[in-house]
Formats: structure tokens, C-alpha cells, sequence
């Protein structure tokens, strides 16, 4: 009977996989095919991006952050690394209950095994890595790897790079992929009321009298048109005349 090293461990078969010892996505990726098996190969290159429904935030101010990848084939497992500036941005906590701030997993791919799911809001580094297992199918065309929920920390330009990103199939080969970086603005939050003063001094100010004279005088020309055609139809039909 083999022993477990023997059962657990076929080196032999973990040489051939081409990622064996490559990257530490690739290694994991190695062990799930042995069990897995291996379907045929048919992956393009793929698009990664960071995408945020605004540019610009406040300070205390928060947004999610979706990393999607689009036109992949065949994906089965990811390995993220990204980056951002501490000074400005911090990764909000989903799970206090876990060591270190964890971000949503998505479905682009399904995470049955996470093996990362980390930010380090004193480094300004995030690690995602996870990958699918047993009889599930490799996900294909567009959907969320990951959602980032980012908070404004001080006012800046803050940068989110995409530093590394591994992207495989259940083989164990990678998938060619093209990233793209986001950033988000962090502006200054306006302190209580400076909406409201500032509102008021805009109508109060010698610009804004101004326009406000205008438009009375305005309305009051329109209101002298108006009666003086009246008063004129009236002498016409009274049959006398209208001075002025």
C-alpha cells in the first residue's frame, strides 16, 4: 500500500505542470489538477481593470472599488497583488473577525479555496489569491474577481496599481491578461454650514444683487408691456384714443 507522500505528493507529475515552483498561484493550481484532471486549453488574453463609480471622494468618505476582468476563458485561479497609497486611501474592513482588513470576493473566480484575502493599510498593499475546486467549471467573459471598499483618509491623489496579477486555468497555465490602474481623488470634506454660507454669500454678493436687480427690472418691463397693450385694445374698442 503507498504511503501518503506517495499519494499526496506524485512529484514526477508535478514537474510536467508548467507553473510548478513559478508563482505560488501556479504551485496551488499544480496540486488542484492532479485531482481535477486537465481539459483541453482554449484561453486568450484577457482585460483586468480597477473600475469606481467616482473619481473623487472626501475625506471620511467611502467607495467600492470592483476589480473585473473581462473577455477571459477558461479561468480557474488568481493571484492579485495591488497596491495603493496609505497616506491617502484605507481598505475598510468587511470581516473584523479576520486578522488583517478582507475585501468581498467575487465569482470571476468562483473562491472555493482562499488562499489570500489581506490588506495592509500601513504598507498600502492588498493580496487576493483563490481558486476553484473539485467538478466546477472554468468561468469565462466578463465578471467581479474582487470588490474594494476604500475610505479617504487625507486629501491627495491616490493611485491604485495593479502590481501583479496571475490569472490560470485548471491546467495550470496562465492566461495572457492586460491591466488597468485607477486612482481616486480625496478632497477636503467642508466643514458643517460652509454649504449654506456659501450659498448665502453668492446671493448677497455685489455679482449677485446684480443679477437680481436685472431680473427685476426685467419683469417689471414686461409687466408695462403687457398693460399697455390691454389699455390700447380697450380704447380701440371704446372707440377714443390712448396717450403715452
Amino acid at each position: 500500500m503507498p504511503d501518503g507522500r506517495d499519494v499526496c505528493l506524485p512529484r514526477s507529475r508535478l514537474r510536467r505542470c508548467p507553473l510548478w515552483g513559478a508563482t505560488a498561484l501556479g504551485a496551488l493550481l499544480c496540486v488542484v489538477a492532479l485531482f481535477v484532471g486537465a481539459p483541453a486549453r482554449g484561453e486568450g488574453p484577457a482585460r483586468l481593470s480597477l473600475e469606481s463609480p467616482a473619481s473623487t471622494i472626501t475625506v471620511g468618505e467611502e467607495v467600492t472599488v470592483t476589480v473585473r476582468v473581462q473577455e477571459v476563458t477558461n479561468l480557474y485561479g488568481i493571484d492579485l497583488r495591488l497596491g495603493f497609497d496609505p497616506e491617502v486611501l484605507e481598505v475598510v474592513d468587511i470581516d473584523p473577525g479576520k486578522e488583517g482588513a478582507q475585501s468581498t470576493p467575487g465569482r470571476y473566480p468562483y473562491p472555493d479555496l482562499e488562499a489570500r484575502n489581506e490588506a495592509d493599510n500601513d504598507a498600502g498593499t492588498i493580496w487576493y489569491m483563490v481558486t476553484q475546486l473539485g467538478a466546477r467549471e472554468p468561468v469565462s467573459g466578463t465578471g467581479t474577481v474582487v470588490a474594494l471598499r476604500l475610505r479617504g483618509r487625507a486629501a491627495g491623489s491616490g493611485a491604485i496599481t495593479v502590481n501583479q496579477a496571475d490569472l490560470a486555468n485548471n491546467e495550470g497555465f496562465m492566461i495572457p491578461v492586460e491591466t488597468r490602474d485607477a486612482t481616486i481623488a480625496v478632497a477636503e470634506a467642508l466643514a458643517d454650514g460652509e454649504g449654506d454660507v456659501a450659498a448665502t454669500e453668492a446671493g448677497t454678493s455685489p455679482v449677485g444683487a446684480a443679477a437680481a436687480g436685472a431680473v427685476a427690472v426685467a419683469a417689471a418691463g414686461a409687466l408695462v408691456m403687457v398693460w399697455r397693450r390691454r389699455l390700447r385694445r380697450g380704447v380701440a374698442a371704446g372707440g377714443g384714443s390712448a396717450a403715452g
